[in-house]
């Protein structure tokens, strides 16, 4: 994984903000999988936007581990949540929930914890413009690998993205290099099978 936070001019709407204590704490997420260490990350990027200005939307199931802090500095402001679902990693996501609070000329923030490949917020991002053409919606993840970074200032011009971490890598299945385990399985506290069930069928991981 990217070793440390650095600022690099890549595009005015990558926003970085680089941060020691952040980097001490990926190490606590890597070595002893420290759940704690990845919400204090997570809040240190929080802290450095302003959400009172915008519509949190939090983006099942990693997203929330960033409940918290988000929950802290954005008070009583309504809060979204979108959940993506596909049968294997490989594929495209589909979307099977959504509940987006309707704010006249919102501003909305997609949270997560990681974009490796991007499917994912691409998926979402494409879902929630189709409703709000006319809003501005942006993602922040404190681990943004270089490929999903690109794709995503590619697909949607108008969006921004903000970061601790803007260069990870990925491998060929699109899995972010590093971490060892699955972010959702990660912040839920399990790691073993889970029962997955939509309107479209049953499904055991």
């Amino acid at each position: 994984m990217q070793r440390s936070s650095y600022i690099e001019d890549i595009s005015p709407r990558l926003h970085i903000y680089p941060s020691r204590e952040a980097d001490q704490l990926k190490q606590e997420v890597l070595t002893n999988h420290d759940r704690r260490a990845l919400e204090a990350i997570g809040r240190l990027l929080l802290e450095e936007l302003d959400l009172t200005s915008v519509v949190p939307v939090l983006v099942l199931r990693g997203g929330l581990m960033l409940w918290e802090p988000c929950r802290e500095p954005a008070g009583t402001r309504p809060t979204g949540i979108i959940v993506p679902k596909r049968d294997q990693h490989e594929q495209s996501p589909s979307i099977a929930y959504a509940s987006l609070p309707c704010v006249p000329q919102a501003h909305y923030l997609l949270l997560d914890v990681l974009i490796a490949s991007g499917r994912t917020m691409d998926t979402c991002l494409s879902e929630i413009y189709q409703r709000f053409p006319d809003n501005r919606i942006d993602v922040a993840a404190p681990f943004v690998s270089s490929y999903g970074r690109n794709y995503l200032l590619s697909r949607f011009p108008s969006s921004h993205i903000h970061c601790i971490w803007h260069a990870e890598q990925i491998d060929r299945q699109g899995w972010m290099v590093g971490p060892g385990f699955d972010i959702g399985d990660y912040t839920l506290g399990w790691t073993g099978n889970y029962a997955v069930w939509s309107a479209e069928g049953t499904a055991h991981a």
